[in-house]
């Protein structure tokens, strides 16, 4: 099972977003924790992304993206974001 390592402004984000929405909130953590217990990131239903964030994954919950790295079985949550923001630079 890999280990989850949060980013400085993930935590941040979803600090933010358990004030504003506690039901966006838990499908949020289900969704982490259930990456968690994924075996094979790869064909969990994330889509892997294309351009200069082509290391990255990004995962549906709710009307958010969790982007996330997967390297030497550890997960790195990168980024979690509103579906409106998070492609934009």
């Amino acid at each position: 099972m890999p280990k989850i390592f949060f980013h400085k402004n993930a935590e941040k984000q979803l600090q933010k977003i358990s004030k504003i929405s506690n039901a966006d909130f838990e499908k949020i953590d289900s969704d982490i924790n259930t990456l968690s217990n994924y075996p094979d990131i790869q064909t969990l239903c994330s889509k892997k992304l294309k351009g200069e964030y082509s290391d990255y994954f990004c995962l549906k919950a709710k009307k958010y993206r969790i982007k996330f790295v997967f390297e030497n079985k550890c997960i790195y949550i990168i980024d979690i974001r509103h579906r409106k923001d998070s492609y934009k630079k």
